[in-house]
């Protein structure tokens, strides 16, 4: 088991962001987040936008006390503890390179959308 935190802005595509354009329109539709769940995997939405999927609008999934960018390390972390899986087990999706390097950084492996897109996470 796996846990897959999300951006959610230029990350995510729902219905809500259809009508958006620019930054906001994301990439990854909800029925790839469903899958992942399908199959034993954790769902995290670690952004404070109000665009995330409505399914995943609960405390046991959306992890949005800290807004900023800086500081999305800190919504990864309490995802993970809530969740209770490690770093090690967890993979982090977000459109800005720079949050995923941070969160490499602190070794959780990241994924732009266009590269979880071309990743097959069947094994997970």
């Amino acid at each position: 088991m796996k846990l897959f935190c999300f951006d959610v802005d230029g990350t995510l595509l729902t219905e809500e962001m259809e009508k958006e354009i620019g930054y906001v329109r994301g990439k990854i539709p909800t029925e790839k987040l469903i899958d992942l769940e399908k199959k034993g995997n954790k769902i995290a939405i670690v952004s404070p936008s109000p665009y995330l999927p409505e399914r995943y609008a609960n405390d046991d999934h959306w992890f949005k006390d800290f807004g900023s960018n800086e500081y999305r390390w800190a919504n990864i972390l309490k995802a993970c503890n809530f969740n209770e899986i490690s770093f090690e087990n967890t993979i982090y999706v977000d459109d800005l390179e720079a949050n995923r390097n941070q969160m490499e950084e602190i070794g959780i492996k990241s994924y732009s959308p266009y590269e979880f897109l071309d990743t097959n996470f069947n094994n997970n």
